[in-house]
């Protein structure tokens, strides 16, 4: 797969529809740029964006389970969670 994609071989390599990938590229929510009409992808820069996804999700989480948690003695439950998660 080449380094730079079109919007069907970035919805291939993300597994969603191309009118998906081209809405949230519209929407700003993955990066893209439109060149002469057309969207480009940088193949290093979905891969990117999938693994920040990835962290932001699982810090939500950790920090609504730090919260949650009645036995949580931690004033501030996002420094307790990006220490745990070496954040």
């Amino acid at each position: 797969m080449p380094e730079i994609l079109t919007a069907k071989q970035a919805a291939d390599y993300l597994q969603l529809s191309r009118g998906s990938v081209v809405a949230l590229a519209r929407e700003g929510r993955i990066p893209a740029v439109k060149i002469f009409g057309k969207w480009r992808f940088s193949r290093r820069l979905l891969r990117r964006w999938l693994e920040d996804a990835s962290e932001e999700r699982a810090l939500l989480q950790a920090m609504e389970e730090a919260a949650a948690d009645p036995d949580n003695q931690e004033r501030n439950p996002v420094e307790q969670v990006r220490g745990e998660l070496g954040l």
